[in-house]
């Protein structure tokens, strides 16, 4: 069995990760990015993995969100029911399957960008020709 504050503390743990809430349940988020949440009475655990992650998963413990959302990934299991050794390699998953945070991203794009620039020569351009200027015969 986990226990809701098991599970917060396992995902507070990881880095770049913030408590915010969606619909009046808890979610966690990575970069602005939910990548898992709680149920409102805290007794299921909901993750963002993909397709093919959830296809292993034991489905009589694990079980695809309702709709769209489980058919991209998004997979729940009961707590009560669970063992932690195995949803801290879920939740590790989840929130590397994010990769870098949005606000980390922008830093490296503008940080290359500023070296490609200083890389490049400058280029001489070639004289514009004129429409319409007649040709000496």
């Amino acid at each position: 069995m986990v226990t809701p504050a098991q599970v917060r503390k396992l995902v507070l743990s990881l880095d770049d990760v913030e408590e915010g809430s969606h619909g009046d349940h808890a979610d966690f988020r990575r970069g602005g990015k939910i990548f898992a949440g709680l149920t409102r009475d805290e007794q299921t655990l909901t993750l963002r993995l993909t397709p093919e992650v959830q296809g292993t998963l034991d489905g009589e413990l694990f079980y695809p969100a309702a709709g769209a959302w489980g058919a991209r990934g998004w997979t729940q299991v009961e707590l009560a029911r669970a063992e932690l050794p195995v949803i801290t390699a879920l939740v590790r998953e989840a929130w590397t399957l994010l990769g870098v945070p949005a606000n980390e991203k922008n830093e490296k794009k503008g940080k290359k960008k500023e070296a490609s620039s200083a890389k490049r020569a400058p280029t001489a351009r070639a004289p514009s020709k004129k429409k319409g200027a007649s040709r000496a015969r």
